[in-house]
């Protein structure tokens, strides 16, 4: 799964819920510091992180990853 893809889900749900990247920080447990790391530098994320942040959002890994999986890739 392309690292791009995750964050561009995160952004859509993160937008969807009217969070800001410090909102997503502040409720995953995550440092505002490595959340603006990830999205600005593109850096990957830990499959650690990414659970947290998707708990925040209420969803499972499995849940986020079969939403990356019903969507087309943009090659």
């Amino acid at each position: 799964m392309e690292n791009e893809r995750i964050l561009e889900k995160l952004e859509e749900l993160m937008a969807k819920y009217g969070w800001s990247k410090y909102k997503l920080a502040k409720l995953s447990g995550i440092s505002k510091s490595t959340v603006t790391t990830i999205f600005t530098k593109r850096s990957t994320i830990s499959v650690y992180n990414l659970s947290l942040m998707c708990r925040a959002f209420d969803l499972t890994l499995s849940e986020f990853f079969a939403m990356l999986e019903g969507e087309p890739r943009k090659d």
